[in-house]
């Protein structure tokens, strides 16, 4: 549960966001704007919403106020030369703050709270179980609450329309009792989806036929399940249904030679929550995709100096950017012309000038597509985890961010303990289980700032930016209580299984080996040493 004190820390970083929100834009705006007094103030400024953005639990501010230091930090660094890339990524990436700034959303805590009933973490969504099971809820409830909601249990629809007189429930997860006896799905349609009430309800039911399936369609159902069923597939479900499903914002790289109509471009995608960066001049493309690394490409296709297909042509010579979608912008209205172009390199044609919804509609059709098909490539097929290599990549990433910004950064190597035994003694198939349910509570309970990888085997690696040793042992220690109390299941048979973690902090002030992971492995090895089952830094056991 968070405290009232770090509730109150919370609300009055939420208070002082209007007065950033205005200093930013006389800064930026005012007189004294490009000046560097100026553009320090602006680094400070950005620099101090990252790291309180991240710790309160506004990460997608904190993501976007990191771009802004970092891109200012580069034009102080080059100060003097007259830059106009670095000026509109800078006032792209201002724009989207000062968005933020004006409608924060906060995410996810940096310390997970105990996301009960009574005491619940206030940004935890709750969820509403209808079920005269009373076992099976109590074990339903316990098993969901560790993966960050609220829970509260009724025990029949009745007691759920009293209920509904005083909660409001994000999501309900409902026993259709009997086939004979629909009391549930009366419920639903009588009280429940009444109109303006766009709650989803998850129907369950031992019984299992084409007629319950039907009756929870036509009683506005969004999913069904039989009992038993595994938990972890129910909270997939649950995360699709509220929109929950962990996406980093696409990247739109905007590459048209008219400064006026890239900021016009910039502007609406930046409106719809994506992250854009303005290449006004075309022939710096290979260095605007290495340093912004797109989900798609924005481009126009008459240009000075070269045309936007033969900038396609180029993209699809590098493997790294192979896939990238490009989208091409323009006046011609020849169908031929537009085929020819399709057929040289892009995905889609949109004709000037370009309505802001099909803006947003395409960009968004086509970002969605790429990002899924490159999880497919850099994700680990089991858990939908990063992969190794791809891990170790984002790791270094990272190490040079915390090296340039002078920020904490900490590392934990998590290991399944006894996970042999559990391979011997249940089976493989129930050995990937264990492994999912592990992966998963580390996507519901860190943030998505936080990157998390199957290391290899059982083992994940944890990279937690912005994180001190001291918070990063709390945050591992919390994982490793609530893994050791789920339930895993085999045939008949419930057992548990906890895990082991080794963390290490990566200081740059204090010129500490860049060979983290080793470091992380060192005192792993000393935390199952110690009996397994804790946590432990390379100064000993954490706590």
């Amino acid at each position: 549960m968070i405290s009232p004190d770090k509730n109150m820390l919370i609300t009055d970083f939420a208070q002082e966001l209007p007065a950033r929100l205005k200093e930013l834009q006389t800064l930026w705006q005012g007189h004294e704007r490009g000046t560097q007094a100026s553009l320090l103030r602006i680094k400070t400024i950005a620099h101090e919403l990252s790291s309180l953005g991240a710790a309160h639990g506004y990460l997608a501010l904190a993501e976007v106020a990191t771009l802004v230091e970092d891109n200012v930090g580069s034009m102080l660094e080059n100060f003097g030369h007259n830059d106009s890339a670095r000026q509109h990524a800078l006032y792209q990436h201002l724009n989207a703050l000062g968005a933020m700034l004006a409608r924060p959303q906060p995410d996810k805590p940096l310390v997970p709270g105990v996301p009960m009933a009574s005491g619940a973490d206030p940004l935890a969504r709750r969820i509403a179980i209808v079920d005269s099971d009373a076992d099976f809820a109590q074990f339903l409830a316990a098993e969901i609450a560790h993966f960050g909601f609220a829970v509260d249990h009724l025990a029949s629809a009745q007691d759920f329309r009293a209920y509904l007189a005083t909660h409001t429930p994000d999501l309900v997860v409902m026993d259709m009792l009997r086939p004979e006896n629909q009391k549930g799905l009366q419920v639903v349609e009588q009280s429940y989806l009444a109109p303006g009430n766009s709650t989803p309800v998850i129907f369950i039911s031992a019984h299992d036929s084409l007629e319950s399936r039907l009756a929870a369609i036509r009683a506005g159902g969004h999913a069904f399940f039989r009992k038993p069923f595994k938990v972890t597939d129910l909270l997939d479900t649950v995360d699709h249904v509220l929109g929950l499903e962990r996406r980093a914002p696409y990247r739109v790289l905007i590459v048209e030679d008219a400064p006026s109509l890239a900021r016009l471009y910039a502007s609406t995608l930046t409106g719809a929550g994506m992250i854009t960066e303005v290449l006004t001049q075309p022939m710096a493309l290979l260095s605007a995709l290495d340093r912004f690394c797109p989900d798609l490409i924005l481009m126009d296709i008459y240009m000075p100096e070269v045309n936007g297909i033969e900038l396609a042509q180029v993209i699809q010579q590098h493997r790294s950017y192979l896939g990238v979608p490009v989208i091409f912008l323009s006046a011609e209205r020849d169908p031929a012309k537009q085929l020819l172009a399709l057929g040289q390199g892009g995905d889609n044609f949109l004709t000037k000038p370009v309505e802001p919804d099909n803006l947003i509609k395409a960009v968004t059709i086509r970002a969605k597509h790429y990002q899924s098909l490159r999880a497919l490539m850099l994700k680990d097929s089991l858990t939908g985890l990063l992969n190794h290599a791809r891990l170790l990549e984002q790791l270094d990433h990272e190490i040079d961010r915390a090296t340039r910004r002078g920020s904490p950064l900490s590392v934990g190597l998590i290991d399944i303990d006894h996970f042999k035994m559990v391979n011997d003694r249940w089976g493989h198939v129930v050995g990937d289980n264990v492994i999912v349910s592990l992966a998963r509570l580390l996507r519901e309970r860190l943030r998505v700032v936080d990157i998390i990888g199957r290391y290899g085997g059982e083992e994940f690696l944890v990279v937690l930016p912005d994180t001190a040793l001291a918070d990063a042992v709390r945050v591992l220690d919390d994982l490793r209580t609530r893994f050791a109390a789920l339930h895993q299941h085999a045939r008949e048979s419930v057992f548990q299984v906890s895990f082991s973690a080794g963390v290490v902090e990566f200081c740059p002030a204090q010129g500490v080996d860049r060979n983290i992971v080793e470091q992380a492995d060192s005192a792993l090895y000393s935390a199952k040493r110690a009996g397994r089952n804790c946590v432990f830094t390379t100064a000993g056991m954490a706590g």
